[in-house]
């Protein structure tokens, strides 16, 4: 499983349950995740992406992920 896939798996995670390895989310807030790790959170996009740049996380790399509840989409 690539390190993608596992930090896809994490977002998921949260914004299925809204927590992730003990630690609650907030809906509306930014997470940065990276290599399997949650990093922090930030209030906006911008926050978490600086997050990730703080850490070293190379432009490209790391992911940032809206909480919000999951949407299906019903198209008839």
């Amino acid at each position: 499983m690539s390190t993608l896939d596992i930090d896809d798996e994490i977002a998921q995670e949260i914004c299925t349950r809204f927590e992730y390895s003990g630690q609650h989310f907030d809906e509306g807030s930014f997470v940065a995740i990276e290599g399997g790790r949650v990093l922090g959170v930030g209030g906006t996009f911008e926050e978490a992406n600086e997050i990730l740049r703080r850490s070293g996380v190379p432009a490209g790399e790391g992911m940032v992920c809206e909480v919000e509840r999951p949407c299906r989409i019903m198209i008839r």
